[in-house]
C-alpha cells in the first residue's frame, strides 16, 4: 500500500505476520512504516555543512564577542535553516526534530555543565592548575606529558 502525503514523499506501510521470526512467539500483527522522501542536491554536502557550522559555534564561543548561549542559539537556528533548504523548502514537525536529538547525550552534558559551574565557585580548578605546574617545574613538554 502505497500512499502520498503532503510532502511529496513515499510512504509505504507494510502489515502481516510473514515478518515475525518463526521461532519467537508472535502475539498480533507487526506493523511499520518507512517514510522516504527527495532531498535537494545541498543534503550531498550535509556532514561538511554542520562542521563549519560547529567550528563556526566554536570560534565566536572561544572569541567571547557574543555571549555562549546566544551563540548556541544562533548556531542551532542556523542548523535548522540548512535542515529546511535540504528538505527543498519543506519544515519537520517539532516532533520530528526532537527525534532526532539524543537526550541522554545531552543529559550528561548539562549534569556536567552543573558540576563544572559549581565546582567553579570552589576554586579547585586553580588549584589543579597550581599543582600541575609545581610539578612541571615550569617546563611546557612535562606539563603536556603530565596532562595526556
Amino acid at each position: 500500500d502505497i500512499v502520498n502525503d503532503s510532502h511529496r514523499a513515499r510512504v509505504l506501510s507494510v502489515t502481516g505476520d510473514a515478518i515475525a521470526a518463526p521461532d519467537v512467539p508472535h502475539h498480533g500483527e507487526l506493523t511499520f512504516t518507512l517514510y522516504a522522501s527527495t532531498l535537494s542536491p545541498l543534503a550531498e554536502h550535509s556532514v561538511l555543512i554542520a562542521a563549519l557550522i560547529m567550528i563556526f559555534v566554536y570560534i565566536f564561543i572561544l572569541l567571547e564577542v557574543i555571549h555562549r548561549t546566544l551563540v548556541a542559539l544562533f548556531g542551532s537556528f542556523v542548523a535548522l535553516f540548512f535542515l529546511f533548504l535540504m528538505h527543498g523548502g519543506h519544515t519537520e514537525s517539532i516532533h520530528t526534530i526532537m527525534l532526532h536529538m539524543e537526550w541522554s547525550t545531552l543529559g550528561l552534558l548539562f549534569g556536567m555543565m552543573l558540576l563544572v559551574g559549581e565546582l567553579s565557585h570552589t576554586g579547585i580548578f586553580e588549584w589543579c592548575a597550581v599543582r600541575l605546574l609545581v610539578a612541571s617545574k615550569g617546563s611546557f613538554n612535562r606539563l603536556m606529558i603530565i596532562l595526556c
